[in-house]
Parts: structure tokens; C-alpha cells; sequence
């Protein structure tokens, strides 16, 4: 007898459903990602400084963890995973670069030849529009070959996602929550103000509001209404969430990785309308940018945001569920009584039960979050 499993739809961005991910397909569970595309440090920035060009990573590093691994050689996957030294001189690493360019390269054995011809054509396609002093350290082959894939589809995530994932065997639907190119800033407790999301992990003080905005990373002294901008949700992204059995916003970085996608305009909407049950997934262990923040004010922070796109949503349109492990998890602002009697005045029901890793972990077990949100969903649709 077949199981049919339900869909579920994430808003993500980072790695820290990456597990969960490679569970996912493990277990062939439909999924849809709905990807931050706002990353701005290291060789990311270097690309998108150089190109204009949204941040292409966590969709590659997504559509890495629900690849199928039985179709593709090793080789391929680990170069798609492959990051240029730091300590080797900018030319020699170009040229190095450059032989990925061309068939023969190991890389390529066991790939099929058009595929192979193709993606090693987009790698070379972008190395001739990269400017000359482009700086590859730290340069990830995989982000190239997408942003190559990306600038010959004419900017276009559709043809390239879709040539991506059958390339990859993708078990799994991973799409950009915007088109646009912008940047996550946040304004802190003190009302001073920083732009850029890969300076989020060292903030010392609290976040106020986040933000996004066509400004380069930097450190503002102010921020008007005229500078924040307000994306509309993508078309690739926006006709999932009716075939969504269940959404979540997920463990990881709670701002810059689940947050971030909530300001974006229509997303709101598309999840009120949505007729299924609603999960948010607390962090376990520490978590940089909540600065202690409890998780009953976590969830208002989502609810806060969702409503600055539908002010008319109830919770119970937003969100249904809080799934916790008050046995193993290190919850920031610490997992009190008071804590579970807010969320239940909230009117959402609070699941606790073990999801950690071990004891000692302060990561989500795949396998035991998964088989949470199954029953989750199959609830609703019974």
C-alpha cells in the first residue's frame, strides 16, 4: 500500500534545515522552499557587487540537500559544493576556474554530455561578463555555474530552477521568495541602524525592526520610509501556497533566514487564504540574533510583521501550532510556564515532544521533526 505524503512549504534560507531537507527526500515528502535571497557576505557579495544580481546560494545549497544523489556522480555533487582556497593567489585560482570551463575536466565524467556541454557552456558564459578583477578566494564553483545558468536564461529563475532540478533530480520545489536584488537591514534597540545580512551574526545589541532595501551593506546613522522597499512575492512563489497541506517557518536564523521572507508583500495574504495548519519550529540552541528573546515574543514578532502586510489577519490565520522539546531544547529567554500560558492566550496550541538530536544537541532531529509535521498535516486533511 502507497503512502502519500503531504506537501509542506517552508519559508528558509541558510542551513539549518539542510537535514531536515536530505530527510525530506530521503523519504520522497513533497516540499516547497521558499528561499531569502538576500545574503551579502563573502564571495556572494562579490557576485552580486559584480553582476547585480540577487544571492544565489541558499538556493543552490537547497537544491543540493534534495537532490537525488543515486543519479548524479559524486564528483559533480562535491564540485557543486567546491569553494576556492583563501590562500591561493587570485590568477592561478582563475585559471583554475577557467579548465572547469571545458568537458574535460573530471568534474564532468559520468554526466551526460549535453548536460555536462551545457552547464560547463554558463560557466564559461559568466567568466567572460565577470569584470577583470573579480575576486574568486572563497568563490563557490557551484554559485558560478548558477549565476552563469542564471545571466543565459536572461535573469529568468524559471528555465534555470526548472533546468536545475531535473539536472539534479531535485525531490523537492525550491523557488525565490523575490526576483529582486536587495539588501536585510535592521534598525537595533539604541536606533542606530545596519544594512547587510552577513553583519546580523556580530550585532551587540537587539533588533527593533528589519528591513529590506536597495542600500549596499553598511552602517547607517538613519534609514527613511523612502529607502525601505517592499518586494511583491515572486510568481514562481506565490501559486504554491494553495497546494501547501501544512506551512511552516522553520528553525534557523530567525531573522535573516525566516523572518527576512514575511516582509516581503503578498506573502501575508497568500497565507491567510491558505487552508491548512500553520507551524513555527523554534530554535533549539543558540541563535545570535534573538538576544534572548522568548519564544512567545518570537511569535508576536512573526504575527507583528505578517500584519504590517494583512492587517485584517486573525492568528489563527497566521499561525495554529508552536512545536517544542521542553526536555532537550536550550530555548533562549529560557521555555517557562509563563511562557506556554502566553501562547496559549495566543490561542495556539503548543506540541511539545522530543525533537532534538540527543540529549546534549541543539539541533532539530530530521527524522523526528518530520514525522511531527506529517502528523500535522494529515490531521488537517482527515
Amino acid at each position: 500500500m502507497s503512502v502519500t505524503f503531504p506537501k509542506l512549504l517552508f519559508f528558509t534560507g541558510g542551513t539549518a534545515l539542510r537535514n531536515l531537507s536530505i530527510c525530506l527526500a530521503q523519504n520522497s515528502v513533497p516540499s516547497i522552499h521558499l528561499v531569502t535571497m538576500f545574503d551579502s557576505g563573502g564571495s556572494t557579495a562579490e557576485l552580486r557587487r559584480s553582476l547585480a544580481i540577487p544571492a544565489l546560494g541558499d538556493i543552490r545549497n537547497r537544491m543540493l540537500a534534495l537532490a537525488d544523489t543515486s543519479i548524479m556522480p559524486k564528483g559533480f555533487l562535491a564540485a557543486l559544493s567546491y569553494r576556492c582556497p583563501t590562500d591561493i593567489d587570485n590568477l592561478t585560482l582563475k585559471s583554475d576556474i577557467k579548465t572547469y570551463a571545458t568537458t574535460n575536466h573530471p568534474m564532468w565524467h559520468g554526466i551526460d554530455s549535453d548536460i555536462a556541454n551545457h552547464l560547463a557552456f554558463c560557466l564559461d558564459f559568466l567568466l567572460q561578463r565577470l569584470p577583470a578583477n573579480f575576486n574568486f578566494q572563497g568563490a563557490s564553483l557551484g554559485n558560478l555555474i548558477l549565476a552563469g545558468l542564471y545571466l543565459h536564461n536572461n535573469r529568468d529563475f524559471g528555465p534555470t530552477l526548472d533546468y536545475l532540478k531535473r539536472v539534479l533530480g531535485v525531490k523537492g520545489t525550491v523557488l525565490p521568495i523575490v526576483d529582486e536584488c536587495l539588501n536585510l537591514g535592521c534598525e537595533l534597540s539604541d536606533g542606530s541602524f545596519v544594512v547587510g545580512q552577513h553583519q546580523f551574526k556580530n550585532l551587540l545589541l537587539p533588533i527593533r525592526r528589519i528591513f529590506l532595501t536597495v542600500h549596499e551593506p553598511r552602517l547607517a546613522t538613519s534609514i527613511t520610509k523612502d529607502d525601505i522597499c517592499h518586494p511583491k512575492i515572486s510568481k514562481l512563489a506565490s501559486r504554491w501556497f494553495e497546494l501547501a497541506n501544512l506551512i511552516c517557518y522553520p528553525m534557523g536564523s530567525f531573522y535573516s533566514s525566516v523572518v527576512v521572507n514575511l516582509l516581503v508583500r503578498g506573502v501575508a495574504k497568500r497565507i491567510h487564504t491558505a487552508k491548512c495548519p500553520k507551524v513555527f519550529i523554534p530554535n533549539l540552541g543558540f541563535d545570535p540574533e534573538l538576544k534572548d528573546l522568548s519564544i512567545d515574543e518570537q511569535v508576536e514578532t512573526i504575527l507583528n510583521v505578517l500584519r504590517c502586510d494583512d492587517p485584517q489577519a486573525q492568528t489563527r490565520d497566521l499561525l495554529n501550532y508552536v512545536l517544542i522539546d521542553s526536555c532537550h531544547g536550550d530555548y533562549q529567554g529560557r521555555l517557562t510556564k509563563k511562557t506556554k500560558t502566553n501562547l496559549e492566550q495566543m490561542g495556539l496550541t503548543v506540541i511539545d515532544k522530543k525533537l532534538s538530536a540527543s540529549p546534549k544537541s541543539s539541533r532539530h532531529d530530521p527524522q523526528k521533526t518530520l514525522e511531527a509535521l506529517v502528523f500535522l498535516a494529515n490531521v488537517n486533511k482527515q
